[in-house]
């Protein structure tokens, strides 16, 4: 398994300014919308920073952070390949779906909507284990950004998936 894809990946995106400036305007965004999901209605972002448990603090930077570059590296595949595979976006999907399923351990709000819908059980699993569902979130976001990144940096993958980089130059120019 090849380390290396994450980095390298980064590098051919964030060559391009455009992404690194897409990436930098939607973690600010992301944060933002994980502290709503996190925090009472009507509460402050001060009040929360006071309330919030250390853990809930972290994946929400954590998870903004690194979604803003999932979905950064998503774009760049869209725009730049011509044939994207489902899994791929999938891939992606996941650490969003992993960053919601984290935040009903830690939003106020979710927890009881959630609970009269008739999901009750599994919150109160995700309620008693807060913590350790927020580092498997955190785990899964990692697993999406590696499996993103290998679709944008390893050669091999590109091929073997379909995804032909679009030539903007001929050989030889």
């Amino acid at each position: 398994m090849p380390l290396h894809a994450v980095p390298d990946a980064l590098n051919i995106v964030y060559d391009e300014k455009k992404y690194l400036a897409l990436s930098l305007a939607t973690a600010p965004l992301l944060a933002y919308l994980l502290v709503l999901a996190t925090s009472i209605p009507g509460q402050t972002l001060e009040s929360w920073w006071f309330s919030a448990p250390a853990y809930t603090k972290f994946l929400v930077f954590f998870a903004a952070s690194v979604l803003s570059v999932i979905l950064t590296m998503q774009v760049y595949t869209w725009k730049n390949y011509k044939k994207v595979k489902k899994r791929h976006t999938t891939g992606g999907l996941a650490g969003v779906a992993a960053t919601l399923a984290a935040t009903a351990c830690c939003s106020p709000l979710l927890l009881p909507l959630a609970g009269v819908a008739g999901f009750g059980g599994f919150l109160f699993f995700v309620q008693t284990h807060q913590l350790a569902v927020v580092i498997l979130s955190s785990l899964a976001l990692l697993a999406s950004l590696y499996f993103t990144s290998k679709a944008v940096s390893c050669e091999d993958c590109r091929v073997k998936a379909g995804l032909e980089k679009n030539v903007k130059n001929p050989k030889g120019a």
